[in-house]
């Protein structure tokens, strides 16, 4: 009895860990899933990086209590809504690499203002990351989907 209940515990687990939705369904891994996913309105809910003791030439981030800050994406552009204000418009592409996607703008760097020009992406339906280059000093930016 007591081998009986091993192998019905081990079967059990077996079984219980299969996934019920595929991988690919949680976070986009093609262009394809993250165009049909990416299109919305999203709110910035965090901001993560490493902080540097020397100064840095990059525009200041938006602060992580900058509840306001907002991105629309539809159709290949991106305006950045600050506060509600519209204060960026910038068209992107999202392209494969070969650890995942990466959103490239065409956004020109302006000293003193918050930009996005490439980074890499990780998308699901609610949620989107922005890294610009967290290992290097820049910050990560954590959005939820607000439509």
């Amino acid at each position: 009895m007591k081998y009986v209940s091993i192998l019905f515990l081990l079967l059990l687990g077996a079984t219980g860990c299969r996934d019920k939705v595929a991988p690919d369904e949680r976070v986009a891994t093609s262009i394809q899933q993250a165009d049909a996913w990416i299109d919305g309105k999203w709110g910035l809910v965090g901001i993560s990086g490493y902080v540097s003791v020397q100064p840095d030439p990059k525009p200041p981030a938006p602060k992580s209590e900058d509840a306001g800050l907002q991105l629309i994406i539809s159709n290949g552009r991106m305006t950045v809504l600050d506060k509600g204000k519209p204060t960026i418009h910038v068209n992107f592409e999202i392209t494969p690499t070969s650890y995942g996607l990466r959103f490239k703008t065409n956004a020109p760097p302006e000293v003193g203002r918050w930009y996005l020009l490439d980074s890499d992406l990780k998308l699901s339906r609610n949620k989107l990351y922005l890294d610009t280059g967290i290992s290097h000093d820049s910050p990560g930016y954590a959005f939820e989907r607000i439509e």
